[in-house]
């Protein structure tokens, strides 16, 4: 059996003990805490850790919430590898690091972008959309996080990101951990309609996701009022905020929407007006929520929809409707949808996305006109200046047990609000026909969300990330 010292005289370290005693050999603990050298600990003796070089025939493995540092301070003093205990749902796992190539690397330049969401990413956009000049400063390390979500940032792959990179840019998850020399930039996914933090109506661990949100080094932000949003739902102070725009907005201006939709949809799309469909989620296994009450009869939740009756609507009148749900949602609500589409309808996948190297903001103004019914979708799409219809048909629900950032919703929703298929057939067809309709709300609100009104919101990421490595 492999000899092993636990860097951890603690809760974590008795739990090590337990977990890895049957397959490895447990020699022994080491700890910072100079109270604990040469006591015993649960059996067994507590080294200081500058008698760990003379241990060659023992593996050191990290149980402590402090891994990190452990992990630099170990590295300082020359040792090699380490492990870092972690438990998954069902084992206890030793992540390997290599200590001694972390040490060659030269993270002063190093930057690791984190795409957890390839349907609407931030971080996708920065880096496709990456001037020359500072690929030729940086080194860039791209991850993706969408296959694993949490448990990249609960485990060695994120620990890893940090040891070997001065810079993680980020637009989803919160880290819990964090070197004193790393930089944290987050880029967030939209600007929130429904309720967050402190602003929830049932707040739960506000004050921890205060603090975590508060080890990031710069956020970027849409304008002076996003910066409010975010401050009031997490208590963060001004000056962490830098009014740039968001990166995949540039896609707005820049993709030619309808003929990536026509690779993504392998139909040719180019003459159809199209209608995008873009609930938000209510149920979500990855963030614990359960919200709302939205049938999955049919695909706008509505009661006494006839499926048959609103397809004849559409070949009527030349429409296409394309439906994107939320991917907190889509493993549970997939199987509920899948017998609901035809050559009128049609669904797109985050696994479609991912196939064709595609963000979906790349083909977001392929779209004529927009449905959704909380989904932050609508702010960005303002700034192309094209209707939007909102299906709020589990309003009062949602309301009561989420809460809206923004209230009255009538007055933050520049558009006709319909909860049954009369409606929704007479409005889609009154937006689709008289461009003047809803749009004197649109341009006021998209005014008050966008400072930027242009393509270039990448460029000015990265210029604020420049400056940011050179003043820290």
């Amino acid at each position: 059996m492999e000899n092993i010292i636990l860097f951890g005289a603690s809760e974590r370290g008795k739990q090590a003990l337990f977990d890895l005693q049957d397959e490895y050999n447990i020699v022994g603990f080491s700890d910072n805490n100079n109270e604990k050298w040469n006591q015993d600990f649960v059996g067994l003796k507590v080294l200081p850790p500058s008698e760990l070089l003379d241990k060659s025939n023992c593996k050191i493995v990290l149980a402590s919430m402090y891994s990190f540092e452990i992990a630099q301070q170990l590295q300082g003093m020359g040792i090699k590898k380490v492990g870092v205990y972690r438990r998954t749902e069902s084992k206890a796992v030793i992540d390997e690091i290599n200590l001694e190539r972390i040490h060659g690397l030269d993270r002063r330049n190093s930057i690791c972008l984190v795409i957890v969401n390839h349907a609407l990413s931030n971080v996708g956009a920065l880096y496709k959309l990456m001037p020359e000049k500072y690929k030729e400063i940086y080194n860039i390390t791209v991850c993706s996080a969408h296959e694993k979500q949490t448990l990249f940032f609960a485990g060695y792959d994120f620990q890893k990101e940090i040891l070997e990179n001065r810079m993680i840019v980020l637009d989803e998850n919160i880290p819990k951990q964090k070197l004193e020399d790393t930089l944290f930039y987050h880029l967030w996914h939209g600007v929130p309609l429904k309720a967050l933090g402190y602003m929830q109506k049932e707040v739960v661990h506000s004050d921890r996701q205060h603090h975590n949100w508060n080890r990031f080094d710069v956020i970027g932000s849409y304008s002076s009022f996003y910066n409010v949003l975010l401050s009031a739902s997490f208590g963060l102070a001004r000056d962490k905020f830098a009014v740039t725009g968001m990166p995949r907005n540039d896609f707005l201006y820049r993709s030619d929407g309808k003929e990536n939709l026509s690779e993504l949809l392998e139909v040719d799309v180019s003459s159809k007006k199209i209608i995008y469909l873009m609930p938000t989620y209510r149920n979500s296994k990855h963030l614990r929520q359960e919200t709302g009450n939205r049938s999955w009869s049919n695909i706008f939740g509505m009661e006494d929809f006839d499926n048959e009756c609103f397809g004849e609507f559409l070949r009527q009148n030349d429409l296409l409707i394309v439906m994107k749900v939320h991917p907190h949602e889509e493993e549970e609500v997939l199987p509920l949808i899948e017998n609901m589409f035809s050559s009128d309808v049609y669904l797109v996948t985050s696994q479609m996305l991912i196939s064709k190297n595609l963000d979906w903001y790349e083909t977001l103004n392929a779209a004529d006109l927009l449905i959704t019914d909380y989904s932050s979708v609508y702010f960005d799409y303002l700034l192309l200046d094209r209707p939007v219809l909102f299906t709020p048909v589990d309003y009062d629900d949602y309301s009561r047990e989420r809460g809206f950032l923004l209230e009255p919703y009538d007055s933050w929703t520049p558009g006709p609000k319909v909860i049954n298929q009369d409606e929704l057939q007479e409005q889609l067809l009154l937006l689709l026909e008289n461009k003047d309709y809803y749009q004197t709300e649109r341009i006021a609100l998209k005014n008050i969300i966008h400072y930027h009104q242009d393509g270039n919101s990448s460029e000015r990421v990265w210029a604020n990330i420049h400056e940011t490595m050179n003043r820290s």
